[in-house]
């Protein structure tokens, strides 16, 4: 439903407007034997040799999905960096390699590789949760500095999403998620988080590495590991997010799904048992993960910006540094918007265009997780079976006044925010609401000033118009019983012009939820005629439009002395008008009107009321 999809997407924008992901380190402790740095440096060479022929492979070789990537095989690498470890656990090459081959090597385990290819089959390419599981750990550059906000985003907020397709139960995503990427990631954190305090760290990445021999080798200092620290923090916080609240259901059956979107359910988009000490840590790993890519900035600017091998580097080959002052500008924000309410500025953010300052507290949101969201975020909804296999989802509401959100403030994300605020926000105008749309036909040119104004009841709504636009005027209360729409209008430069439908049959009612089409056929209503004799056979007619335009669809009305006015010319497209019938030494009358257009082509349209004629001006050739 477009509400639903509205909803998803402002809390998604919001919660990442300002959003730069974390992950707190809380790794098991290496096994560290009997020290032997010569031996832990030979054996982390011959680890690297291993990475360096996986790696040129896993570049090289295409993949057609994510589960392909089960046949690069790191094990052998990652064993024997972590044999190294145990002769010297701070040999920093060590430290590196089995990090990034402890996270690789998630798509060889069977049960992740397995729930992988069960994704492929209900996700498309693009999906948010296949993009931030894809291996992009090693950044190919400055655009590394970016983290993958969107991904994370989608993963978090795709929930309810996943339900109406048939992919593997989100249940068994979530536990494996938690049993076999969970550990691998703390554990990599827990290494990247020694690397980022040694200064001295430099591992070197090969043109084989990158996939071509021939080309020069980059290497990764402190920053680069930072940035990577980064990007599995981000994978980390997507996870631990989607841990939140639990999704227990057997199977996607119809009957299933009706039992489980149900308001009242505990068992679907319920908080978890764990749920509120791992929002918790989400909120302190979005500090720490600030903190860090602050760190790293720092690192940047004092240790490797400038060395010519770094994958980045600062200056006119990498990042600007007015570009990292404005990250680091807000990133600082960030943390503020963690711990204090933060105003963000919304341009253009409902359906008439209006701005508007609303206020996000991040931290709010995650200290205190509602139980069941389904009931303190929602309005009221009811979720039917369609047909054998489907389900209805709809909300109770009826108008879009009795659409209400129990907290409009989303458990303090949005300090202060109003029900009414909140709907304009996420256009339930547009679906609750009564809706006339249409546009304005016109003979041509740019006018201005223009409103279209109704009247239904007691009740007026007016909405401006715009040549080449669609005009939307919405009545926000609209009620559940349609009232006729009465009385049509143009307000010109501040001056009503009643219209009528050109087929009285067709008439509008003003109800909630219902959508009419209408065609304006704008007239241009005549002024200020004015004219001469140019010579003595010949009169010259201006005047002017309103609204002002240089032609419109006109009639030319013409009398002689004290006769009446007949009509010279239908439907002229001009304001000036040359008469090369008239006769020396008579006395013309002329008076110009726009011209009704009462052709109907099957749909309505709405035409001037009456002839509005202009002043009448008298030319003796």
């Amino acid at each position: 439903m477009k509400t639903l999809i509205n909803l998803k997407w402002l809390l998604r924008y919001s919660l990442l407007v300002l959003l730069t992901l974390t992950l707190v380190s809380c790794s098991e402790e290496d096994p560290i034997g009997t020290e032997d740095p010569t031996a832990s440096k030979t054996k982390s060479d011959q680890a690297t040799a291993l990475l360096e022929t996986e790696m040129f492979n896993m570049i090289n070789n295409n993949y057609n999905s994510l589960s392909d990537l089960d046949q690069i095989n790191m094990s052998a690498a990652n064993s024997l960096f972590k044999e190294a470890l145990t002769l010297d656990e701070n040999n920093a090459q060590a430290q590196f390699g089995a990090a990034f081959t402890e996270f690789v090597m998630v798509y060889k385990d069977p049960d992740f590789n397995a729930l992988i290819k069960d994704m492929d089959s209900s996700f498309n390419q693009s999906n948010s949760l296949k993009k931030l599981l894809s291996p992009t750990l090693l950044p190919g550059g400055t655009a590394g500095m970016q983290v993958p906000i969107n991904e994370a985003g989608g993963v978090v907020f795709s929930i309810m999403k996943l339900a109406v397709k048939d992919p593997p139960l989100i249940s068994r995503v979530q536990q494996v998620f938690r049993d076999k990427l969970l550990p691998r990631l703390d554990y990599a954190a827990n290494l990247f988080a020694k690397l980022e305090a040694n200064n001295s760290f430099k591992f070197v990445i090969s043109g084989k590495m990158q996939g071509d021999p021939e080309i020069e080798a980059v290497a990764l200092y402190p920053a680069e590991i930072y940035v990577m620290d980064a990007m599995m923090h981000g994978l980390k916080f997507a996870v631990d997010a989607f841990l939140v609240y639990k999704f227990d259901i057997p199977n996607y059956e119809q009957a299933t799904l009706l039992a489980a979107l149900n308001r009242n359910s505990t068992n679907f988009f319920y908080l978890a048992a764990d749920g509120a000490s791992r929002a918790t840590a989400a909120k302190n790993d979005l500090n720490l993960m600030a903190t860090k890519l602050l760190s790293g900035i720092a690192s940047l600017e004092s240790l490797s910006g400038t060395k010519p091998d770094a994958v980045i580097k600062i200056g006119n080959n990498g990042i600007k540094q007015n570009d990292l002052d404005t990250t680091k500008k807000y990133l600082n924000k960030f943390k503020d918007a963690l711990t204090q309410d933060v105003t963000l500025h919304l341009k253009d953010a409902d359906s008439e265009g209006n701005n508007y300052d609303i206020r996000i507290n991040l931290g709010n949101f995650f200290s205190n997780p509602v139980q069941n969201p389904k009931v303190s975020f929602f309005p009221a909804y009811t979720v039917e079976p369609r047909g054998t296999d489907d389900i209805e989802f709809r909300f109770d509401a009826q108008t879009y006044n009795e659409f209400t959100f129990p907290d409009p403030t989303f458990g303090g994300l949005f300090p202060g925010m109003t029900n009414n605020t909140l709907k304009r926000l996420l256009y339930i105008d547009e679906e609750f609401a009564y809706r006339l749309e249409g546009h304005v036909n016109f003979p041509g040119g740019w006018f201005q000033d223009v409103q279209l104004k109704i009247t239904a009841g007691n009740q007026t709504y007016t909405v401006d118009l715009e040549p080449y636009d669609i005009f939307e005027l919405l009545v926000r209360d609209a009620t559940g019983t349609g009232v006729e729409i009465t009385r049509y209008a143009l307000v010109i430069s501040g001056q009503e012009f009643e219209q009528r439908m050109v087929n009285p049959n067709d008439r509008f009612f003003i109800q909630s939820q219902e959508h009419d089409w209408l065609e304006i056929r704008l007239p241009v209503y005549p002024q200020n005629l004015n004219g001469f004799a140019q010579g003595q056979n010949t009169v010259v007619l201006n005047w002017d439009g309103r609204p002002s335009l240089p032609w419109g669809d006109f009639n030319i009305y013409k009398k002689t002395g004290s006769g009446n006015f007949e009509l010279n010319s239908s439907g002229y497209f001009s304001n000036q008008f040359q008469d090369f019938n008239v006769l020396p030494g008579i006395s013309y009358t002329y008076r110009i009107s726009n011209r009704i257009n009462t052709e109907y082509y099957g749909y309505p349209a709405l035409i001037a009321m009456d002839e509005v004629f202009s002043n009448q001006v008298t030319i003796t050739p």
